[in-house]
This record gives C-alpha cells, structure tokens and sequence, in this order.
C-alpha cells in the first residue's frame, strides 16, 4: 500500500469507501423497482461492483486491519442525506443548521454507520 510506505511513522492515512449496505436504499429512492432490476445478485444480495467497488463496514474494517493499519475512528461522511436530498434544499436556514448538527453530533455512532452511502476510516501507521 503506497500511502502506508510513504506517511510518516506517527502519521494517518485517510480512506474512504462506498458503503455496500446502502446502496440498495439509496438506488431505490431513484428507482423504486431497483430490487427488481438493480445490478445486484439476487441471491446473494451483494452489489454489483461497477462502475465503482462497494465495501461493507466489516469488509473495509478487514481490508485495513490485514494491512497493518490501525482503525483510530470511523466517520458516516453522509449519513442519511442522499436519501434527504430534495428535502435538505427545501429546509429553511435554521432547519438545515440543526440537521447539520444532528449529523455531526451522529456520524461516528457505531449504530448508524451503516446507514451511510460513504464512510471515512482514519488509520494510523
């Protein structure tokens, strides 16, 4: 892993993946026959891996922890606000505010991770 070669001793390295859990809820919002017609196996229930690779929280955790690299936290980047997204433009000010609030005060509560398009690992050499 070139970052892991190249950062400092006591430095960290920050990487982001695509939550594969969500996905099936966000496409739905687009396309409420996505379970019908996604791109997934509908026998296993795993996400096509394109046009980008998908991870689950366990999945990355394993990934990064059988590099070396200790997991310091784990950030949900977007929480619920794909699904929210016309709703989020039409919020007044203060409303959006408090939304931002809302997420920030829940993004690295472990119970809420998975409800995450993107999820943010800090990790330490």
């Amino acid at each position: 892993m070139e970052a892991k070669r190249v950062c400092k001793d006591d430095g960290y390295i920050l990487v982001s993946i695509i939550n594969h859990d969500m996905i099936p809820m966000t496409e739905t919002g687009y396309n409420v026959d996505w379970f019908e017609f996604g791109a997934y196996d509908k026998e296993t229930l795993k996400v096509t891996n394109r046009p980008f690779i998908f991870f689950s929280l366990d999945e990355s955790r394993e990934l990064l922890e059988g590099r070396d690299l200790k997991i310091e936290n784990t950030i949900a980047t977007d929480g619920f606000a794909e699904l929210l997204g016309p709703k989020l433009e039409e919020m007044s000010e203060f409303s959006y505010k408090q939304y931002l609030r809302w997420h920030l005060s829940r993004c690295e509560k472990k119970e809420l991770l998975g409800a995450s398009n993107h999820l943010l690992f800090v990790c330490m050499k």
